[in-house]
């Protein structure tokens, strides 16, 4: 069961995708951070609760040791900026999350750890409970929520707000859930399997590979397969993905065919090798095309149901895709929430925006990562105060307020 209950509060600010340790954060430059304590005093004012809403560690581009220490200063600097911190992890610092998700439900309850999955997600843990988070953070006090925040404004009753960084509501981030629920016909039925089923996806490409560093070449691998989808250099990776088919997958192929030959006494051997040739020949071919579709997808704008939307605009497709998340995942589950209005505030995409315009009910924070040729980032912080109101404050070169805006 969930151990978190929705956030009463008369003010909330958000700030998503700082992504430190980068590179190409501007929040990487000390004068920055400085400015940006400096801008959130004068125009946002201090709030109540600041949520630092994921990829503030950047651990898929960056090691610990490049990432931390800027986070810490972060931290540090904003610190002042609120009376209390949450941290909710995205998909580039989600390896935060399952540290301190294992330290309070497995190993600092050995050996009485329950069976099955311990709790992965609406959990919320504070660093009185895990003294690392401290530690780690370089902050006294901050805690840890995963994967939403629920915003209930002290004097807006029946509204409520879904804090998430965003990579839930994309495709990409759901490969697993999705080929689950074509593969058993069903949809995975609640946030808990959603998170069960995709973990070891985000881990994987989000920070174990990440995390190999500067070996290969001047970039880790994550960076590198990313740059060299962005100047659409794919052969090396077209080569690389015919020799996996040709090296791995082609036996394993051949042995699901051989195996229906010998179960099956109506499937011809034939059949079965006539198969296995069709495949060797068409199934390298397939899954270069996919990579290279992916790679298009990546530097394209707005592409129907892909992982496209960083970098653009938020548009009806990505707040379709909020609507299922907020349906499908939570209002089913969540007592708390039935009968109340709801809107989100996500980041991930680096672009900030709402959904739908007439009736704004989805809101992107931005992020604060440089453009492909160093354009200044569409960098936000998000204020929700006690009526409800969301007001957003453009992040300007200097730390000079660039524009706001306020949706009642």
């Amino acid at each position: 069961m969930p151990n978190i209950k929705p956030l009463v509060a008369n003010s909330v600010a958000v700030i998503s995708d700082a992504h430190m340790g980068a590179g190409n954060s501007i929040l990487d430059d000390p004068t920055e951070m400085h400015r940006f304590r400096d801008f959130v005093i004068e125009h946002v004012g201090k709030s109540e609760v600041l949520v630092l809403l994921g990829d503030i560690f950047d651990l898929s581009l960056a090691r610990y040791e490049e990432t931390v220490p800027k986070v810490q200063s972060l931290l540090k600097i904003v610190a002042s900026c609120a009376d209390r911190l949450i941290y909710v992890p995205g998909n580039h610092d989600h390896h935060i999350w399952l540290l301190a998700s294992e330290r309070a439900e497995v190993m600092d309850v050995l050996p009485e750890v329950p069976h099955g999955f311990y709790p992965r997600t609406d959990r919320i843990y504070g660093s009185d409970a895990l003294p690392f988070l401290a530690q780690l953070m370089g902050v006294p006090k901050i805690e840890i929520c995963y994967p939403n925040v629920y915003v209930m404004p002290k004097d807006a009753p029946g509204l409520a707000y879904v804090l998430h960084h965003g990579h839930y509501v994309e495709d990409t981030f759901t490969i697993i859930s999705d080929l689950y629920a074509d593969l058993f016909n069903g949809k995975v039925p609640t946030l808990e399997e959603l998170e069960e089923l995709n973990a070891g996806w985000f881990e994987m490409l989000w920070y174990h590979l990440g995390q190999i560093g500067a070996g290969i070449g001047a970039d880790g691998f994550v960076e590198a397969f990313y740059g060299k989808i962005e100047k659409q250099e794919t052969r090396g990776i077209e080569d690389a993905i015919r020799r996996l088919y040709i090296r791995k997958l082609s036996t394993y192929v051949h042995g699901i065919l051989d195996d229906l030959v010998k179960k099956h006494w109506y499937v011809p051997a034939w059949l079965a090798r006539l198969a296995a040739k069709f495949l060797d020949r068409h199934a390298p071919g397939w899954l270069v095309s996919l990579v290279e579709g992916y790679g298009n997808r990546q530097v394209s704008e707005g592409t129907k149901r892909a992982s496209s939307f960083r970098g653009t605009a938020l548009d009806k497709e990505l707040g379709e895709h909020c609507d299922e998340y907020c349906d499908q995942y939570l209002v089913k589950h969540h007592d708390f929430l039935n009968g109340h209005r709801i809107r989100t505030v996500f980041g991930h995409t680096h672009s900030s925006g709402i959904w739908p315009i007439e009736n704004p009910r989805h809101f992107n924070s931005g992020g604060w990562i440089r453009g492909p040729k160093g354009e200044w980032p569409d960098a936000r912080v998000l204020r929700i105060d006690a009526r409800g109101t969301l007001e957003t404050f453009a992040y300007g070169q200097g730390g000079v307020l660039a524009g706001k805006q306020s949706y009642p």
